[in-house]
């Protein structure tokens, strides 16, 4: 079952042992992914926070998601087939951006 524990002290052991029996190096980037009971939602996760009913995922598009635990259908690990991409340079703390706006004179 997939609740709190799981997250906090399981998984990060769980892919730490997935690679070493596949004696990936420190240099091999590892996937995890998310999927969700819909069937039609599926997540690259890099981090993600443990709460008593619910987990919030940060996944590799740059988003934040707040789940129930009974939402998520299944958690995969495997080696990574390309580079993860690049997060979108964020703006200054304090700043906002709104599309192509030039500021006000």
């Amino acid at each position: 079952m997939i609740d709190q524990d799981y997250f906090r002290d399981w998984l990060g052991s769980l892919i730490t042992e997935y690679g070493e029996l596949h004696d990936f190096s420190a240099k091999t980037e590892l996937l995890l992914t998310v999927d969700l009971t819909d069937g039609a939602t599926s997540w690259p996760v890099i981090a993600w926070r443990a709460w008593p009913n619910w987990i919030v995922l940060f996944t590799e598009n740059d988003e934040m998601h707040t789940v129930p635990y009974h939402h998520i259908a299944k958690v995969s690990v495997a080696a990574r087939p390309s580079p993860p991409p690049t997060p979108p340079p964020r703006p200054p703390f304090g700043f906002s951006t709104f599309g192509d706006e030039q500021a006000g004179q």
